[in-house]
């Protein structure tokens, strides 16, 4: 069924207009006025001495799981519902604020996840309508870009019925009242990556990425109520500042809870066969910086998988007793307050920093980002439902 071109203009308005519950305006992309009061990014912090990394979970900005998890015949009013929760979830302005964050502390290397594009098929062919990645960078400024991506999981078009956009069974007629109206309209699909984005003076090579082996939704991790697989994979880089030449890599791993935090033991061990893959496929005799949304609560309220990591070498950045807490926000972003109660959102380090010393025990400096009240966008969204994470490592004087 081929969209018309009216039709697909009251989709494009959609994302420029409010949705949902709100007369607020979404603007695909930061006005230019935005981009511009942003802070400049500081003096290198290199120049410094040392090294910043920052980590974080964008939001792809609603429960898109609970659309998939419906009879066949309701999933276009669910799809619908989670589109608009996306639109009214307004990722320009949120990635705003993720940008005002990286202005404000000058990260050399950012992973990213959940970075989402959604497309719209006419029949022929898909149109980008809403990219991310996009939006992020211009909101990083020209100082950021892609070193390297991962393209995880990718949902079929699904059939979408949105508020106050109707939908035709002739498609050649103008609007109403000459056509029939029909419930099924746009057809819409959305494909997740994971980013590493380096600043521009930092010198990278050997970008690497690749879907994890195994996976939810194909075999042996089948799930009647998953129509498609989920993939997960990561994305590195090898880049060099200061004179020390390290990886740095991204990820998200699959999540092995239900809404009510009841753990799934088949996800749970999906999730560590992950974390081992990770760990090994990174593997190098550089210095490792592991980053990402492993969906493991480091203070044990979830799985072994943070254990895991731990036996494999890696060594967590946050060191301080307790705190740091990063996951999650309510699905529409609008709490007054932060209701993070647990620490999934993790950088990791393994390997020989030149440290001069064994591990990095006093070395880093950490502090998690967008988490409190002053950080949400105007109007109030916080900037995902995850925080995000600032590791900084102080390397040794030089004589």
């Amino acid at each position: 069924m081929r969209i018309p071109h009216w039709q697909y203009l009251m989709l494009t308005g959609l994302i420029a207009v409010a949705a949902c519950d709100s007369d607020r305006v979404i603007n695909p992309l930061p006005d230019e006025s935005a981009v511009l009061e942003l802070p400049a990014i500081r003096a290198d912090a290199a120049d410094e001495g040392r090294i910043v990394f920052m980590d974080w979970n964008v939001y792809i900005g609603a429960a898109i799981e609970d659309a998939l998890a419906v009879p066949e015949e309701q999933i276009q009013y669910a799809a619908g519902a989670a589109f608009a929760r996306v639109l009214a979830n307004d990722f320009a302005s949120r990635a705003a604020a993720i940008g005002e964050e990286a202005a404000r502390f000058g990260p050399h290397l950012i992973g990213f996840q959940e970075v989402t594009l959604f497309e719209v098929f006419d029949g022929l062919s898909f149109t980008p309508i809403l990219d991310y990645e996009a939006i992020l960078l211009a909101a990083l400024g020209p100082k950021y870009s892609v070193a390297a991506s991962s393209e995880n999981f990718q949902t079929p078009a699904l059939p979408v019925t949105l508020p106050d956009v109707p939908c035709y069974a002739d498609q050649s007629c103008a609007p109403p009242p000459d056509c029939a109206f029909v419930a099924e309209c746009l057809l819409v699909r959305l494909t997740d990556f994971d980013l590493v984005v380096a600043r521009s003076d930092v010198e990278t090579a050997n970008p690497q990425a690749n879907r994890f082996t195994y996976n939810l939704g194909a075999p042996p991790f089948v799930d009647p109520a998953i129509p498609f697989p989920i993939y997960r994979g990561w994305a590195s880089i090898d880049a060099t500042i200061e004179g020390l030449t390290l990886r740095f890599a991204s990820t998200h791993l699959e999540p092995a809870d239900r809404a009510d935090g009841t753990i799934v033991p088949e996800l749970e061990a999906l999730q560590r066969l992950q974390a081992g893959e990770f760990a090994a496929s990174i593997g190098t005799d550089l210095p490792i910086v592991a980053a990402g949304d492993f969906n493991t609560d480091a203070y044990g309220a979830s799985t072994a998988t943070y254990e895991d990591l731990l036996s494999y070498g890696f060594e967590d950045a946050w060191s301080q007793s307790g705190g740091g807490m990063t996951c999650c926000q309510t699905e529409d972003l609008s709490d007054r307050k932060s209701i993070r109660d647990r620490r999934v959102d993790l950088i990791l380090l393994r390997g020989e920093f030149g440290l001069g010393q064994p591990g990095i025990r006093g070395a880093v400096r950490t502090r998690v980002l967008g988490s409190r009240p002053a950080a949400l966008t105007e109007p109030r969204l916080w900037p995902s439902d995850h925080a995000g994470v600032l590791a900084t490592l102080k390397l040794p004087r030089r004589n």
